[in-house]
């Protein structure tokens, strides 16, 4: 019956000290409004990377069937704009921190 008592009394007296002043709730981290702004400025820039993605593959596939093969060029510029677009997007949904062109390199395949 002492072994029951004492056992009570130990879990007892661990819950009552880590109720007091010592414990502190657990500090927030700011809210990151440059982040935000910077996020809203390259959501424009890649609605337009977007569209312009979409014209350049209208106009591989023009090349393609005017000259009967794609151009070298242009596909080599395509893949750079997809890899600046993910580089924005992943940039938006905190995939990455570090900001895309013109904060930082225009990416290069």
């Amino acid at each position: 019956m002492t072994d029951e008592n004492s056992t009570t009394a130990d879990s007892t007296t661990g819950a009552t000290a880590n109720s007091g002043p010592q414990a502190s709730a657990p500090k927030r981290v700011p809210f990151p409004l440059t982040r935000l702004f910077y996020a809203i400025g390259f959501a424009f820039v890649a609605w337009v990377v977007f569209w312009l993605a979409l014209f350049v593959g209208l106009a591989q596939w023009i090349m393609t069937a005017v000259a009967g093969d794609h151009d070298d060029q242009l596909k080599h510029w395509s893949r750079n704009l997809n890899q600046y677009l993910w580089e924005v997007l992943s940039f938006i949904v905190f995939a990455r921190d570090d900001k895309a062109f013109p904060f930082g390199p225009f990416p290069r395949m």
